[in-house]
């Protein structure tokens, strides 16, 4: 396209539902190019300046801290159980040896249901243990996949106004998963999962500051 005021041709992005009708669209034709590349590359700096902003412990330890903590919680009192189901266990054992030998108390029927229940106690109780271990092992992974990723974004915080166009691109696109461009330039962003984390837990520590 030829720009008369600029002298020379101006790039434009053009809206591919309008131009091929393939979908209703009250949006424009086209979009200058310089213009809709200078509000995304302002959208990533804010980006990078809010993760400045604040420490990837506090933002990522605000994500998964308090769910960490409730499955640690969780962790101790199941091993708490099993524990006293496992001792149960033994001195009902021992309690069945001596109605054999005529020394107890209590009826060798009473003593098999009894038994029977604790041992379904020690096994609920120990599939509880190992299945909140293999969650706790999770988040805590999560976690360290977490903090890579954060610190890969503030690197590239650091290089994007210094790099190429393909890798500012390259970055562009893994931060910003669609972007939908509305009349007048009215942007509507959706950020890929990590990055919306980030800046959830970000805002959620404004809010609470």
């Amino acid at each position: 396209m030829w720009d008369n005021e600029r002298g020379k041709n101006q790039c434009t992005y053009v809206c591919y539902n309008k131009t091929r009708h393939c979908k209703d669209c009250n949006g424009q034709t086209g979009y200058t190019m310089h213009i809709l590349d200078a509000m995304v590359v302002d959208i990533l700096h804010q980006v990078f300046s809010k993760m400045k902003g604040a420490t990837s412990e506090l933002i990522i330890g605000n994500a998964f801290q308090k769910q960490i903590t409730l499955l640690r919680g969780d962790l101790q009192r199941a091993k708490v159980e099993n524990t006293k189901a496992n001792k149960d266990y033994e001195s009902l054992k021992a309690e069945v040896l001596k109605a054999v030998q005529g020394k107890s108390a209590l009826s060798m029927e009473v003593l098999n249901e009894v038994l029977s229940e604790t041992r379904q106690r020690v096994l609920d109780s120990s599939h509880r243990v190992t299945e909140l271990t293999m969650e706790l092992e999770s988040e805590n992974t999560k976690l360290s996949e977490m903090q890579t990723e954060y610190n890969r974004i503030a690197s590239w915080s650091e290089i994007f106004d210094q790099s190429d166009m393909a890798t500012k691109k390259m970055i562009c696109s893994y931060i910003i998963k669609q972007i939908k461009v509305y009349r007048d330039y009215k942007l509507d962003v959706e950020f890929h999962i990590n990055v919306e984390q980030f800046l959830h837990g970000i805002d959620s520590l404004a809010t609470e500051t």
